[in-house]
Order: structure tokens, then C-alpha cells, then sequence
């Protein structure tokens, strides 16, 4: 790991999140309404996992991947002002490297899309960021892990008012953000995200220009996230979590960073 890369991961999370203490009165919020109203445990506050050491690379395309949840290992106990927690780069590399063999589509799509774009092999690995929508996991007393089940309260605290993804990407100044928004609820985090509760901004992946069986198209032409957002010359793309989802949808991604083509992008601000 470079010093550059190192300063600037530390300078971010010491800044925005206070000295490695989120005290921020959205998050106590979060503690406790998890606290009063569901009885579960919450993880530590996880920033930002990665950063590769080459995203900022003169000709890195500085594409931002972000999932829905954070998955921390530690557990926070409820009450207390929480000390952030952070992964081990070895411990994301892991998670990349061995995505093929795993269960875990969200990496492989990752791995997939960023060397076909990157074109760097197993080095892409170090031009890419990754982080997630929601910066802590509530789970259930006793149950290890579950699908994402949101709960609007907490995801409208973390994303519209603590606001963290958002001073992510200001902070990091992507290129290209990709954002795995959800698999049955895509569109409500996404609604979310773009603070459009009537989903004015949602669009449907148009699959017309594939040969899909007619009942698969049927099932999937009106199912299928895929919002393309222009700030300026950075991208957002807002689409399915991996599972499940077609890779019509990954290779469309693909062609459109690597084409650097913007037709059917919709001008967006980022929220302040």
C-alpha cells in the first residue's frame, strides 16, 4: 500500500467520521430506534471499506462499487456511542479473489466488470473503491445472517439525513459509481437514494434489443432496475443487486463505461 493511498483512505475517515467516533446525531438516532423499537443488535459502523491504492491513478477509470448493507464482524452493544469499524484490505481482496468459487454474486460482478473495463487482470483490483448504502447491519437476536429486509426509518436516517454515501462520493470524486441498490426492493432504496418517493427518476432496464425467450422477457421487462444519472462527467448507474439478475444487465454496464457513452443519461445533482 502506498502513502498516498493510506493518507487519503485515513484523512477521509478521520474527518468525516470524527476522529474514528460516529457521533453523529443520525446515527445515535439509528442506535435508537434499534434500541426502543426492533430489540436487535447492530453492527459497527463500517465507512468506506476499500479503496484501492491505484484509484487515483492519472488513467484509472475510478469506478465506486456500492452494495446495499455493510457486513461487519464486530457487534456493536446497544446504548453506547460507536467506535467505526474497518476491513483489512486482505480481507476485501479475499472476498474479490475467490468470488468465482464462492456464493457471492455481488464479487463476482465486481471482479467481472471491473477487469473487462480496467483491462489490468487481477490487478483491476487496485483501481476500484467499494462501499455500501447503509453503513451498519441490524440483524435479529440469534440469526447470523437473512435478506435485506429494509426498514425505512433506517434507511432514510443513514442516506438522507446522515447523508455518509453521498460524502463518500464527494470526497472521492468517482468517475463512474455503480450502485447494487436491491433485489426485491431495489427500487425503494433507490426512491432513497434520489429522494423521489413518486419514482419519477426510476427507469426499467429496456431488454428490446436482446433475444429473450417472450415469457422471460415478459417476467423481466418491467422488474429490472437500471438508472443512468450524469453529474456533470461523473456517472451513477442504479441497478439490481446481482443475485438474480440477468448479466444483460452487467454487460450493459460494461459497454457503457468502456464506450464512455451517455445516450439516455439523465441529468442529476448530488445532494449537499
Amino acid at each position: 500500500m502506498d502513502k498516498k493511498y493510506k493518507n487519503i483512505a485515513c484523512n477521509f475517515w478521520n474527518n468525516a467520521y470524527m476522529d474514528n467516533i460516529i457521533d453523529s446525531k443520525y446515527c445515535q438516532d439509528c442506535r435508537n430506534y434499534i434500541l426502543s423499537e426492533l430489540k436487535e443488535h447492530m453492527s459497527y459502523p463500517v465507512p468506506l471499506p476499500y479503496i484501492g491504492e491505484k484509484f487515483f491513478d492519472k488513467n484509472s477509470r475510478r469506478i465506486l462499487f456500492v452494495g446495499i448493507e455493510s457486513y461487519a464482524g464486530k457487534e456493536l452493544k446497544l446504548g453506547g456511542t460507536p467506535k467505526y469499524d474497518t476491513f483489512d484490505d486482505n480481507w476485501v481482496a479475499e472476498l474479490y479473489f475467490t468470488c468465482d468459487h464462492g456464493r457471492s454474486p455481488f464479487w463476482r460482478w465486481v471482479k467481472n466488470i471491473a477487469e473487462s473495463i480496467i483491462q489490468k487482470e487481477e490487478d483491476s483490483f487496485r483501481y476500484i473503491a467499494w462501499s455500501n448504502l447503509l453503513k451498519c447491519q441490524a440483524r435479529k437476536i440469534n440469526i447470523d445472517d437473512s435478506d435485506f429486509e429494509p426498514n425505512e426509518f433506517l434507511c432514510r436516517n443513514c442516506i438522507q439525513n446522515a447523508r455518509w454515501i453521498f460524502k463518500e462520493i464527494r470526497e472521492l470524486q468517482p468517475y463512474n459509481v455503480i450502485i447494487f441498490s436491491g433485489r426485491k426492493d431495489g427500487c425503494f432504496l433507490s426512491k432513497i437514494f434520489l429522494n423521489d418517493d413518486r419514482g419519477i427518476l426510476i427507469k426499467k432496464f429496456d431488454y428490446s434489443g436482446y433475444d429473450l425467450p417472450s415469457r422471460t422477457l415478459k417476467i423481466r421487462k418491467n422488474r429490472d432496475l437500471f438508472t443512468h444519472l450524469k453529474i456533470g462527467e461523473q456517472r451513477i448507474i442504479l441497478t439490481n443487486h446481482p443475485r438474480g439478475t440477468p448479466l444483460e444487465i452487467r454487460d450493459e454496464i460494461i459497454r457503457i463505461i468502456s464506450d464512455n457513452d451517455w445516450s439516455g443519461a439523465i441529468d442529476w445533482q448530488l445532494p449537499k
